[in-house]
């Protein structure tokens, strides 16, 4: 199994509309994706089930 390093940052965004946050998030998973693809050559994403608020 590979150790990740994960980095940390400490921004904190507010949003107006559920739709900006979606937005955004997609648009932050979009460059993740790119930067992990350049690096790496490949992006996995896992997401978890259920229900949220």
């Amino acid at each position: 199994m590979k150790k990740m390093k994960l980095h940390q940052q400490n921004n904190i965004s507010v949003f107006q509309t559920s739709a900006a946050l979606a937005q955004a998030a997609a648009d932050l998973m979009i460059k993740i994706s790119k930067q992990a693809i350049e690096s790496r050559g490949k992006f996995v994403l896992s997401l978890s089930g259920g229900t949220t608020p």
